[in-house]
């Protein structure tokens, strides 16, 4: 099989896997509704500079079911990399996993704490932790 799969043609069993690319937000979005069993996610890990006022502010924009954005930067300064990704992000992956699918996510130790806040306000119920050793 080529490299042009979608996953459209894994969905209909015409391809094993799809690789695509593009915002893994919008990607999610545009899956039908409990089509997974399982994500594996290794989103940004948000390494900036981060002050407690800017996780009040995070949360307080979560709360309130909005969306917060990280003014800093990540890792090797990107952009992308200065926040994780909020609860907005992984209630596309809820939505697209069958009931009782999973979704491991990994993150930095640093971070892990505002990660599982985001998911968990998705609707996903957080279970026993993995790490690397």
């Amino acid at each position: 099989m080529s490299g042009n799969a979608t996953p459209e043609d894994v969905l209909a069993g015409r391809a094993p896997f799809a690789v695509v690319c593009g915002d893994a937000t919008a990607v999610m979005e545009a899956l039908p509704a409990g089509c997974a069993h399982v994500c594996y996610a290794d989103p940004p890990y948000g390494l900036s500079s981060q002050s407690t006022d800017d996780v009040i502010a995070c949360l307080q924009a979560w709360l309130a079911g909005g969306v917060y954005t990280h003014g800093g930067k990540g890792f090797m300064a990107k952009d992308w990399d200065a926040f994780v990704p909020g609860p907005e992000a992984w209630r596309a992956v809820h939505r697209a996993l069958r009931p009782g699918g999973y979704c491991v996510a990994f993150s930095s130790t640093r971070t892990v704490d505002l990660l599982g806040i985001a998911i968990r306000l998705a609707g996903f119920e957080i279970r026993e932790g993995w790490a690397y050793l």
